[in-house]
């Protein structure tokens, strides 16, 4: 499952499907870093498949 590979919710993947439908792959162009301190984009995880 697409959700469990990237430690994400479901909920987070059918954010992202709904967006690509209605955007395309424009809609799934990163936005800039996280504001809040306590996200994981900074935390250091890296895109390596395990």
């Amino acid at each position: 499952m697409i959700a469990a590979d990237l430690r994400v919710t479901e909920r987070t993947v059918r954010g992202w499907r709904r967006a690509w439908c209605e955007g395309g792959a424009a809609a799934l162009k990163s936005k800039g870093p996280c504001p809040a301190s306590g996200c994981r984009c900074g935390s250091g995880i890296g895109w390596r498949r395990s």
